[in-house]
């Protein structure tokens, strides 16, 4: 469960320690922020893109985007639940390799991974 929106079993959840470790490996897979693009511009991490709430899931379509992709998705912290709602929107559309980061931007920068924006670090 992240937030209070239970996650469809087809939803992975991922670590900061993994995100980590997949962005130093430069394992290619879509990280993606879908807080409002404020906060994206405040901070996020470093690599991830901008992809809006309300259109996120014909973001993908459009883009063209791979159903076996691998995609992160994450929003502000475990209380948020856009990221959970755009991930159980995407299995449902047949995306095989979503990963929900519960902690969001918040539990990054508790890390001290660093991230980039106006506040970067």
């Amino acid at each position: 469960m992240a937030g209070t929106i239970p996650l469809d079993p087809r939803v992975k959840m991922i670590s900061a320690q993994e995100i980590k470790k997949m962005l130093d490996s430069k394992v290619d897979f879509l990280l993606a922020d879908v807080n409002p693009r404020d906060r994206y511009d405040k901070h996020h991490i470093k690599g991830a893109i901008f992809v809006e709430y309300e259109t996120a899931a014909r973001w993908f379509i459009q883009n063209n985007v791979p159903k076996d992709k691998k995609i992160v998705l994450y929003c502000e912290n475990t209380m948020c639940t856009s990221s959970p709602i755009v991930s159980n929107k995407l299995v449902k559309l047949g995306y095989t390799d979503v990963s929900e980061f519960s902690e969001g931007i918040q539990g990054w920068m508790k890390t001290g991974y660093g991230w980039e924006g106006a506040d970067k670090k």
